[in-house]
This record gives C-alpha cells, structure tokens and sequence, in this order.
C-alpha cells in the first residue's frame, strides 16, 4: 500500500518525483520481501507447532510405554513371589520328609537289631539242638528229631 501511495506521488510530482519513483521501487521490493519472509515464518512456525505436537504425541507414547513397563514389572515381580513362596513351601515339606526318613530309618535300625538278637538266639537253640543230637539225646524244649517244627512252634507260641 505504501508502495502504491509512493508510485501515485511519482507521477503527479513528474520529474521532481523520481526521488518517489525510486524509493517506491525499494518499498515494493521490501514488501515482497517482508511478504516472502512472513510467508517463510509463517511455514517456519507451522513446523515447529508439527514438530511439538510430533514430540507431545511421542511423550504420551513413552508414558503409556513406561505404564505398560511398570505393570509387566509389577506382574512379574508378584509371580516370583508365588514362586518364592512356592520354593519355602516345598522346602518345608521335603524338611518334613526327610525328618520321616530318619524316624523310619531309627525303626528299621532298631528292627535290625532286634532280629540280630532273634538270630543269635536261633543260632544259639540250634548249637544246643546240634550237641544234643550229638550226644544222642534229645534236644532241650522237647524237640526230637521225629517233631524238629514243634520246638520251633513252642518257642512262637504257636502248636501244631
């Protein structure tokens, strides 16, 4: 506008406006460029308002990933517990088992002793049946050789 107000003063001054001429030349060109330069910001700003909205978009993501962390993290960290726990249960019954096992094996060490005892009495009756056959008479309980069983069922407690 102030390069067309220029132009119009040119021409009614004549040759005295050359001066007007010019300088309205120069404000054209001005304007262009302040025009172009306003259009260049103008494209410069839509891009910045594109890139922050880009980074505004790109930072909800990251939270919503960071969301998504924290809850697998959470989920994960509550199933090693149960394994954890899992883990001390189990302990405590294999504690439990191998208390048993050693109970069981005091009573197959005491049933082992008392079947040693058991055979060192047979062994013992049977050196006593031995020298009584030996010696030609009967052996002691009343075990003969016709009835062998019956001093074995006597000392059961059992008759035949």
């Amino acid at each position: 506008m102030l390069a067309l107000n220029a132009s119009i003063e040119a021409a009614r001054a004549g040759d005295h406006g050359k001066g007007f001429a010019v300088v309205a030349n120069e404000v054209r060109q001005l304007a262009g460029s302040a025009n172009a330069s306003s259009e260049e910001i103008a494209i410069i700003v839509r891009q910045l308002k594109q890139t922050s909205a880009d980074a505004g978009m790109g930072m909800q993501s990251a939270v919503v990933s960071c969301e998504d962390c924290m809850t697998q993290s959470t989920i994960a960290l509550d199933a090693m517990e149960e394994i954890k726990q899992g883990a001390k249960e189990r302990t405590s019954i294999v504690a439990d088992i191998f208390q048993k096992l050693l109970g069981q094996q005091r009573i197959l060490s005491d049933i082992d002793s008392i079947l040693r005892q058991q055979q060192t009495g047979i062994n013992a009756v049977a050196g006593e049946f031995d020298d009584g056959q030996a010696n030609g008479g009967d052996a002691p309980g009343g075990l003969t050789q016709s009835r062998p069983g019956a001093f074995f069922s006597n000392c059961l407690g059992q008759s035949r």
